[in-house]
């Protein structure tokens, strides 16, 4: 689930914020488990760039099973006038202690920012 928002409102953030994490862990989902706080809303609105990103952790051996874990996002960019937030939040697979980042390892708020535009 991603959301891209050009001039978000707080409550607009936090809604999405709220959508991503409900997206990141089902109801079925017991272990490894994160979730982004309602403060970010707040970030993403009084700084001009960033990307946070967390990950409800890898697991030392799976023995070449999938484990599930959590993975949520948030980055933002003000270009101008123009606010672009984009929240994102899903379920994903792990073979190992590495979680793939949900926006990649090198993401600023800009390039996600302009890979999500309209």
């Amino acid at each position: 689930m991603k959301y891209t928002l050009t001039n978000p409102t707080l409550p607009e953030i936090q809604a999405a914020v709220r959508e991503a994490n409900a997206a990141a862990n089902p109801p079925r989902a017991r272990e490894r488990l994160v979730s982004l706080s309602l403060g970010v809303a707040r970030r993403a609105l009084a700084e001009p760039t960033g990307v946070i990103q967390h990950d409800g952790g890898g697991v030392a051996n799976s023995y070449g099973y999938a484990a599930g874990v959590s993975v949520v996002g948030i980055a933002w960019h003000l270009d101008g006038a123009t606010r672009r937030v984009v929240v994102a939040g899903e379920r994903s697979k792990t073979f190992g202690r590495h979680v793939t980042p949900i926006f990649g390892a090198r993401a600023t708020g800009w390039s996600v920012c302009q890979a999500q535009r309209d």
